[in-house]
């Protein structure tokens, strides 16, 4: 990938804000995504789900009762109703659940990265379309579990595509090698996975690491150690201040 989410090596690791830094504001809103921006970070994290009448917006859970309190999914309503009835509320405040046309432009103007995991198949080819109408070229990943879907994003040529894993289990050191030639451009890791062998491995097939959830500074500095490409934390002021700390102690 070109453009700001590409690292070269022996480059300082990319920040990125995991649902925009939900431990500092309401996950996945334009608060979250605003501070998260604010503070500097390469990237920001959001979550893609799709309402009743087509409409993505950014919303995690496959209910809507933890956030907003409602009952049922994203898809049992329109924009509309959604607009009308859901706030998402945490302990960090409270915010409008966002289109994702609304994140985009922001961070168009923001100059700001983007990936974008896909959590109901439906939602990709609108998602697609959103992006290739923003100028954020160069500037985004698309992720998602489920390999096909991170195969048709890759082959739309909008934006380059990561694999999220959900363990080290789910592939074979071999599968690698694999993910490079399906055009995929990294691989997103959960901490409990990593190790400095495995992040080796990956890195030499050509594959970026990305590496999640990283909320504890021990966390944050043992990723740095590993040389894993991007670190993917919910508190983003932290990953700042500890990246910024490696690389001073480095020179």
């Amino acid at each position: 990938m070109s453009g700001d989410l590409k690292r070269d090596d022996g480059a300082k690791p990319l920040v990125v804000a995991h649902r925009g830094g939900s431990l500092l504001a309401p996950e996945n809103t334009m608060l979250a995504f605003e501070r998260a921006c604010r503070l500097g970070v390469d990237a920001v994290e959001c979550d893609l789900q799709i309402t009743a009448d087509g409409e993505v917006v950014v919303f995690h859970d496959d209910t809507l009762e933890r956030l907003t309190g409602l009952e049922g999914t994203v898809a049992d309503y329109s924009w509309n109703e959604l607009s009308a009835q859901a706030i998402v509320r945490t302990a960090t405040g409270e915010a409008p659940i966002p289109k994702f046309q609304e994140l985009c432009r922001f961070l168009s103007e923001a100059k700001t990265g983007l990936f974008a995991e896909i959590k109901e198949g439906s939602a990709l080819l609108p998602c697609l379309k959103i992006l290739g109408e923003t100028s954020l070229h160069g500037r985004v990943l698309v992720g998602c579990f489920e390999r096909d879907i991170v195969g048709r994003a890759t082959g739309s040529k909008i934006c380059q595509s990561l694999q999220l894993v959900r363990s080290q289990e789910d592939f074979s050191l071999g599968r690698w090698e694999e993910e490079k030639g399906r055009g995929v451009f990294a691989i997103g890791l959960p901490r409990k996975d990593a190790t400095c062998e495995l992040v080796r491995a990956i890195r030499k097939s050509g594959l970026e690491v990305w590496l999640w959830t990283l909320n504890t500074r021990e966390f944050l500095r043992e990723a740095i150690a590993m040389g894993v490409d991007a670190l993917i934390s919910d508190r983003p002021d932290w990953a700042m201040e500890e990246r910024l700390l490696v690389m001073s102690q480095d020179q």
